[in-house]
């Protein structure tokens, strides 16, 4: 059984281009968009819980507001955004996980980044 290996070929297809990007952009790219697509509905069902806690009148709200507070959650709740942050690093491979340190605060980062726009693309799934 090799770990590495395994993580790979659970990862859905992403196509990107690869044409002069930096380091960080390919590896946004190569691993975190395939890794946040196959932990999507993990994403989205988490948001949901956190919300219903957290925000129990937001369907009450205007899209705008909505978005506002999911921002405000990521920003706010530590340990709500590092439980989601650590969930995409566990399906890393071990040579992404050493990128990973290397550049662990860019990484994290983009890693926050993504998850918000994925929510934002999704809101409907948090009713």
């Amino acid at each position: 059984m090799n770990r590495d290996f395994d993580l790979i070929q659970l990862r859905p297809q992403v196509q990107f281009n690869t044409k002069n990007i930096k380091e960080t952009e390919a590896f946004q790219n190569k691993t975190l968009r395939p890794i946040l697509k196959f932990q999507n509905q993990f994403i989205l069902f988490n948001f949901k819980n956190n919300i219903k806690i957290k925000e129990p009148l937001f369907n009450a709200y205007n899209l705008l507001e909505q978005k506002r507070i999911i921002r405000k959650i990521m920003k706010e709740d530590l340990r709500f955004k590092n439980h989601l942050t650590s969930a995409m690093v566990s399906f890393f491979t071990i040579e992404e996980l050493q990128f990973y340190n290397a550049n662990a605060k860019e990484v994290s980062k983009r890693i926050t980044n993504m998850i918000l726009q994925r929510v934002d693309d999704q809101i409907s799934f948090l009713y």
